[in-house]
């Protein structure tokens, strides 16, 4: 049905402060919004009507593109996107995301954009009812192999996030006894044999490079140099006690890492020897 259409408002001097789309009397209404309409209704203008909802989306993302936006620096638009979501809640067509797709391609947002729209992110806190329908949807699906390979090939080249040393240390003390005791998701459970066995057989035959057994160790041994930290974990521990069966897999545990560095020793000592 042609019954959506794109509208626009003004501000006093007549410069467009946004754009939308929508229909019935979606451009006047102030619920579910960012962006709030002007009081003066004179400043509220439809710029395109009897359109399908494909067209009302595409004509929205041209005429952002044509104004362009505050937020990234590209127009006087006060738009936080480049349109095409819409609050209408339907599912977009075949034709609608091929549209929004052709019209996001080649874009570069620049590093100022992106720290706004980090900056923005921190201040934005879901409900718990958002978060509990975040998680239901999300339950059961998985990535197919060329959304794996898309993920991939758009983070290569760029630079990871580094932290600064004080951050890390900041990061560090604030996980201790965090998930410890009641805190852990996992207390009191367990898993399966058949978890467990799944398990194992991941890491069987799984080889950790030479280079990242080093910096996991020069880590743990930094992190424990720190006699605050040490301090703070031999507090945590204080007055804890430890049941027969924890003790008996520690010692197992123990006994098979002593084991292993024997076994390494002795080849080390042999290839020197031949």
């Amino acid at each position: 049905m042609n019954d959506y259409y794109v509208y626009t408002y003004l501000r006093e001097n007549g410069t467009p402060y946004y754009i939308g789309k929508g229909k019935g009397r979606r451009a006047y209404s102030q619920s579910d919004r960012t962006i709030l309409p002007p009081k003066d209704k004179n400043q509220i203008k439809i710029l395109l009507d009897n359109l399908t909802e494909e067209q009302a989306f595409a004509n929205e993302i041209d005429f952002i593109k044509w104004y362009g936006r505050k937020n990234n620096d590209t127009g006087i638009l006060r738009n936080l996107t480049d349109g095409g979501e819409g609050p209408s809640g339907m599912i977009h067509s075949e034709e609608t995301k091929k549209i929004m797709s052709e019209k996001q391609k080649g874009k570069i947002v620049s590093d100022k954009t992106r720290e706004k729209l980090r900056i923005s992110g921190l201040s934005r806190k879901s409900t718990e009812e958002t978060k509990r329908k975040i998680s239901i949807s999300r339950k059961g699906k998985l990535h197919s192999e060329e959304s794996k390979k898309k993920m991939s090939d758009s983070r290569k080249g760029k630079p990871g996030v580094k932290h600064t040393e004080e951050r890390k240390k900041k990061q560090s003390e604030m996980m201790i006894g965090r998930y410890s005791g009641e805190n852990n998701p996992f207390y009191g459970k367990t898993h399966s044999k058949e978890t467990i066995e799944k398990i194992i057989e991941a890491n069987r035959n799984r080889i950790v490079p030479q280079e990242e057994k080093e910096k996991i160790s020069i880590a743990a041994k930094k992190r424990w140099e720190d006699k605050e930290l040490r301090k703070k974990m031999s507090e945590k521990l204080k007055g804890r006690v430890f049941t027969d069966e924890h003790k008996r897999k520690q010692s197992e545990s123990a006994k098979l890492r002593w084991q292993r560095e024997k076994s390494k020793s002795s080849e080390t000592s042999l290839e020197k020897f031949l």
